[in-house]
């Protein structure tokens, strides 16, 4: 708010003036001013007199602001919470251009920007935008359109144990030759040649990337050294009551990684559903996951078959384990499970690779709510298997769904699923005590309890209008040629259309009568 008094107070018109240039930087980045001051103030920066004018001394400040905001323009945008809310991406893309400093310059700008932005994942950036923003303007050569490909490789290379940086260069790369995977995979194979690299080399790269060009030299790589394409498949199985969306955030991780990876879902399994205590209504998601998981081994053919699973998901995926007596599990990864403790996982110690890692966070108090309310579930995922065959992983402060995310998954499951190393996780802490206190009561016999007492309750309510009107069909049911109206045997004689005549009159009286009745209004 200083920054705006200042430049009110002084008069400054002219945003040409060295001397505002500061202030405006600051007044866009200030959070606790009103966003339409920020966007005025970003606005008066990126105007091409303003830039033309900008003193050399402060390019570099005004640089990065415009890259910041077309970094985060849209993530922000979806989120209705940025500073660039309403400044138009092309405009910012026209001011980066004309900011007078090189493209490399400007490139390594931007990528030192997104390893500052540890929350970003692919998906997350325009990389469109981006790409424009680095190119000087108006530039058609080819000879250009090369070297900003082996810019973005060499930053790749330089990166590779990161997997979000690897996914997020890759996205840029292919962007940057025009959203083709095929060619940016060509622009890699160029790339090694030139520096005279092995074949097969920056793998995580080529399958960030994808496309025949990329991911054929790994497999001809293979090939030249007899052996089959090594592919470690990593399935996805999620829990309840969800699209599962965390399946497309961790994903990119995976595969910058290296792993190639499928999801395996049963569809949105709603909670009643997920409640009720009939093992063989939950049948079907599991037999879905199981042709998920046999489609996904056809497609890619996998020497190593891994999973993660999440809630429900640990449910279906350790019935897999002990039905699919012809499946090698690699790496299991439970995470908020549902299983039973007492689940015989020392039956199938043959169908996997140990151990199975359970990941318990302290705040993660469903697997016991699960337990606690119905029949056929654990609380493994609060409290723990306590199985040697099981190797528990708490994480201090994390609730049900806070394990997937892209930065979990970079720093426990990509070490463990490459090469077994389990990364230490936080001290066991109990749940907050009330939860605890809920926990004890038996609230699956409370429940049963309380559906019981409604089913009598409504049966009482209803029965007086049941019993009387049955007695008013009956009284009814007396015809031309019968004197009896408790004979059911006289109804029977009775011709088609008086059967429905009296059917329809006695329908009609019933209706009549219980609109007119004290109790109806």
């Amino acid at each position: 708010m200083k920054a705006l008094v200042r430049l009110h107070v002084s008069g400054w018109q002219d945003t040409t003036d060295p001397r505002a240039t500061d202030i405006l930087i600051d007044i866009a980045v200030d959070e606790s001013l009103p966003r339409d001051v920020r966007d005025d103030a970003f606005e008066n920066l990126a105007d091409p007199l303003a830039i033309e004018h900008l003193d050399d001394s402060k390019v570099d400040r005004v640089l990065e602001l415009f890259l910041a905001a077309l970094v985060s323009m849209r993530r922000a945008k979806a989120e209705e919470t940025a500073v660039e809310r309403a400044i138009d991406s092309e405009r910012v893309v026209s001011a980066i251009q004309k900011v007078a400093r090189p493209w490399d310059r400007k490139a390594t700008m931007l990528i030192r920007l997104l390893e500052k932005a540890p929350a970003l994942t692919r998906g997350d950036l325009d990389v469109g935008s981006l790409v424009k923003a680095i190119t000087p303007w108006g530039s058609v050569d080819p000879q250009f359109a090369n070297q900003r490909a082996s810019f973005l490789i060499e930053a790749a290379r330089t990166r590779k144990s990161d997997g979000r940086m690897t996914g997020l260069l890759a996205d840029l790369l292919i962007a940057s030759v025009g959203g083709d995977p095929t060619r940016a995979g060509h622009e890699i194979n160029s790339y090694q040649a030139a520096h005279k690299m092995p074949r097969g080399s920056m793998e995580g790269l080529r399958v960030a990337v994808g496309g025949e060009a990329a991911i054929g030299d790994i497999r001809e790589t293979h090939e030249s050294q007899g052996n089959a394409v090594r592919v470690h498949l990593v399935l996805l199985v999620h829990g309840i009551n969800t699209r599962a969306q965390w399946i497309s955030v961790i994903k990119p991780t995976l595969e910058a990684a290296g792993f190639s990876v499928a999801p395996a879902g049963y569809g949105l399994y709603g909670v009643m559903r997920f409640l009720l205590p009939w093992s063989k209504l939950r049948l079907k998601a599991v037999d879905r996951v199981r042709t998920a998981i046999r489609t996904a081994k056809t497609l890619h053919e996998p020497e190593k078959l891994s999973v993660i699973a999440h809630s429900f998901g640990s449910y279906i995926v350790a019935r897999l384990i002990a039905s699919e007596f012809d499946t090698r599990w690699h790496r299991i990864i439970f995470c908020g499970s549902v299983n039973e403790a007492d689940f015989p996982i020392e039956q199938f110690l043959n169908r996997f690779e140990g151990p199975i890692i359970n990941e318990i966070g302290t705040l993660d108090f469903f697997p016991a709510l699960a337990e606690s309310v119905t029949w056929g579930y654990g609380s493994v995922g609060s409290f723990g298997f306590n199985n040697p065959a099981i190797e528990e992983r708490w994480h201090k402060g994390v609730g049900h769904s806070d394990f997937l995310n892209s930065a979990f998954c970079e720093k426990f499951w990509v070490p463990f699923l490459q090469n077994g190393h389990i990364e230490k996780g936080s001290q066991p802490e109990p749940l907050p005590w009330p939860i605890r206190l809920l926990l004890r009561l038996p609230l699956r016999w409370i429940l049963l309890a309380l559906i019981a007492m409604a089913v009598v309750l409504v049966g009482i309510l209803i029965a007086p209008y049941v019993q009387g009107g049955y007695q008013y069909v009956v009284d009814n049911l007396s015809v031309s040629h019968c004197s009896d109206p408790f004979s059911i045997s006289c109804f029977r004689q009775a011709s088609a259309n008086e059967q429905k005549r009296i059917i329809t009159r006695t329908m009609v009286d019933l209706r009549n009568e219980f609109e007119r009745s004290p109790t109806a209004s």
